[in-house]
Formats: structure tokens, C-alpha cells, sequence
């Protein structure tokens, strides 16, 4: 069930409409762009400007920034895939290892019963 009863939300959809036609005709006009870049210029210069302070805080303290964070997350991640590649192989080498001891039990064997008759 709607909140509104019809004529209320037809109305809420028309005021809905005739405000994104206004913003449409304002925020299109060159002085808005404008000025919209400008508060965007100013915004990400602050930006920066808090960056810088962090980093030197975190230099300060002797802690990592976020992206040397970032790096060794990278780093620990492709170590992590390395690792597991290793094992692996090393899996693989310890079966070639268990098949290769038997049959050298197996030839053993062989051997010494050729050698006893």
C-alpha cells in the first residue's frame, strides 16, 4: 500500500519533475560549470592538502601510509600465491618420491629372487 493516496503522490511526482527540470536548466549554464569547478578545485586541493598531512604524521610516528600498506598487501598476496605453487610441486615431488620407492622395493625384490635362483 502507497503512503500517499494518489492525487498526493501525482502531485509529489509533478513537484519531483518541475524541480529536475529547474536544476537541468541551471546547473547547464556556464557560470554554475563554473563555479561547480571551482568548489571541485578547492575541494580536491584541500584534499591534498590533508593527505600530506596525514603522511607526514604517519612518518612522524613511524607508521605505514595507506598505500605502503597497499604494497605490502600486494606483496604478501603474490608470496601468498608463490607459496602455494610450492607446495604444489612439492606435493607432486613427494608423490614421484613414494612411486619411486616402490618400485625400487618392487626391483629389489626382483633382483633378489633372480639372485636366489
Amino acid at each position: 500500500m502507497h503512503p500517499l493516496d494518489e492525487d498526493s503522490a501525482a502531485l509529489c511526482k509533478k513537484i519531483e519533475e518541475e524541480l529536475n527540470r529547474t536544476y537541468r536548466c541551471v546547473a547547464g549554464t556556464v557560470p554554475f560549470m563554473t563555479l561547480a569547478g571551482a568548489a571541485l578545485e578547492a575541494h580536491l586541493d584541500q584534499v591534498e592538502r590533508g593527505r600530506k598531512r596525514c603522511k607526514a604524521m604517519l612518518d612522524s610516528l613511524g607508521l605505514p601510509c595507506s598505500d605502503e600498506v597497499a604494497a605490502i598487501a600486494k606483496r604478501l598476496i603474490k608470496n601468498e600465491a608463490r607459496l602455494d605453487q610450492l607446495e604444489e610441486h612439492l606435493y607432486g615431488t613427494m608423490l614421484e618420491l613414494m612411486q619411486s620407492r616402490t618400485r625400487l622395493s618392487q626391483l629389489s625384490a626382483e633382483l633378489a629372487e633372480l639372485a636366489n635362483s
